[in-house]
């Protein structure tokens, strides 16, 4: 017999709701053992259980997994999470403590019927974008990206991108139109950020490896991925190129074919 998960954290704030919501997905769907969803789900059983531990945000390829597994649409989940990233993001940047919670230490907030939305107040993203997007600038020269000393940023484009797109690695175009963030495994989403308001989530591109780097060339229309390893003879060969001119389309250059759009 499986052991009982342990109770989730009283002040865990979004994560702990997010991880509460993905238990109850799973009482839902008979509460079947971590290891049968994991033949399901392709991912590893520790993996699923560790999604719904409460620690962390599982990452976004392997919520769409454990909502698949558990015979839920994968798109919705994947909503929910976003909604659950930005709320944490937000959270993250505010001085203020975390409201009180329910009895249960878990929280208010059901995912789902009652799933938050996107309502953030525009004032209040403004109020934390200077922060963010001082990490953002240090996240690009760490990966070898340097920012010239005499040229001034395009503080809308810095908001555009800190604002709204948070990752572990992201890459802006210079004139802020463009940006792609790494997402998840070998996953990299690409935005349209010309409306500073309303940046929109535009199609992605897919790897066999996790990016150690990503650049956009001075056109702002191509992407760069740089594998975690590159040989020294001919490292150019090994890095892999689209066209994002178009953001709903985007081709690779080497073969000119699609990209599959997740």
């Amino acid at each position: 017999m499986p052991r009982p998960e342990r109770p989730l954290e009283s002040d865990g704030g979004v994560v702990c709701e997010f991880a509460a919501a993905l238990r109850r997905l799973r009482q839902e769907a008979g509460t079947p053992p971590y290891r049968q969803l994991a033949t399901h789900a392709h991912y590893s059983a520790s993996t699923l259980a560790a999604a719904a531990a409460g620690k962390q945000l599982p990452t976004l390829p392997v919520t769409r997994a454990f909502a698949a597994a558990c015979g839920s649409d994968p798109d919705t989940w994947e909503q929910h999470w976003h909604d659950a990233r930005a709320r944490a993001d937000v959270a993250a940047a505010s001085p203020e403590p975390p409201a009180p919670t329910g009895d249960d230490g878990v929280g208010t907030a059901q995912f789902p019927p009652t799933v938050p939305t996107r309502t953030i107040r525009h004032a209040v993203l403004l109020a934390v974008a200077a922060c963010l997007a001082v990490l953002a600038v240090l996240n690009t020269a760490a990966f070898g990206q340097r920012v010239p000393a005499t040229t001034e940023p395009d503080p809308r484009s810095a908001q555009r991108t800190a604002t709204h797109i948070r990752a572990d690695l992201r890459v802006s175009s210079t004139d802020g139109r463009r940006a792609a963030v790494i997402e998840g495994e070998g996953v990299i989403r690409l935005w349209d950020t010309q409306d500073i308001a309303a940046p929109r989530r535009a199609a992605a591109v897919t790897t066999e490896f996790p990016p150690s780097a990503l650049h956009l060339a001075d056109d702002g229309a191509t992407l760069i991925a740089t594998p975690p390893y590159r040989p020294l003879s001919k490292p150019a060969e090994h890095e892999r190129r689209w066209n994002i001119a178009d953001l709903d389309h985007p081709r690779e250059i080497s073969t000119g074919s699609p990209t599959v759009s997740i």
